[in-house]
């Protein structure tokens, strides 16, 4: 029995040593990435590689999954809230240690998300957007349009959508405060409120695949496929 003991906490000591190398090695491994996309995003990134044990996927250079989080980044230019990267089937060398190593990775799919804050949008001055509730694709409106060189007051309904690779939005349930509304009045509204952007550029490989409407912004959402991570 003291044998089977000795040889039991002996085996318990080594898999605590290999844990305690497994958790050192996936510390560096998602140091050296954050630096690698750092130039990229425009800020440093928290970096999540998932699976265990890692020093199998480390030693390999194949990678199940990991994710790239932050409160905002630029991309191209403009500013993105809380974006969420997640990546699939990441490849790098063997054993990779560098943050060029990690920089030229290659991965078999990738999920962006982020949000484009309502503020950026290019909306007429004096038009303010928010959240309709809790929709995940409309808007209220509110502010005051130029109709027939008057200035009225309105609000109104918008929904938000992706057309042909475009953020759309398409104002409607507009009401003029004040005065009686018209055909001819909410037309002219809904033309001087219509919105179609396009998104930030995005890495080539990516395309957009969806928008929906956050607290905050209009939330994007953005995939591909078979992709080689910027180098920096």
């Amino acid at each position: 029995m003291r044998a089977f003991a000795r040889v039991l906490i002996t085996l318990v000591v080594l898999a605590l040593v290999f844990v305690a190398a497994d958790r050192m090695a996936v510390y560096l491994a998602e140091d050296r990435a954050e630096a690698a996309l750092a130039s990229w995003l425009g800020t440093r990134p928290n970096v999540e590689i998932h699976g265990f044990p890692f020093l199998t996927q480390w030693g390999q250079g194949s990678y199940r999954e990991a994710t790239v989080s932050g409160k905002r980044a630029t991309i191209s230019g403009k500013q993105i809230d809380g974006p969420v990267i997640t990546l699939d089937d990441v490849r790098t060398s063997p054993w990779a240690h560098t943050s060029q190593d990690f920089a030229g990775a290659t991965a078999g799919t990738v999920r962006l998300s982020g949000t484009v804050p309502f503020a950026d949008l290019p909306l007429p001055n004096g038009v303010t957007v928010q959240r309709d509730g809790t929709s995940t694709h409309d808007v209220r409106l509110s502010g005051t349009v130029s109709v027939f060189g008057r200035h009225e007051k309105f609000q109104a309904i918008g929904t938000v959508a992706l057309e042909h690779g475009r953020i759309t939005l398409s104002p409607h349930s507009v009401r003029f405060l004040g005065r009686a509304s018209s055909s001819a009045l909410t037309s002219i509204a809904r033309d001087h409120l219509r919105l179609s952007v396009r998104p930030p550029a995005l890495p080539d490989g990516l395309s957009l695949t969806g928008v929906t409407v956050a607290d905050t912004g209009i939330r994007v959402t953005a995939t591909g496929h078979d992709l080689k991570l910027p180098r920096s």
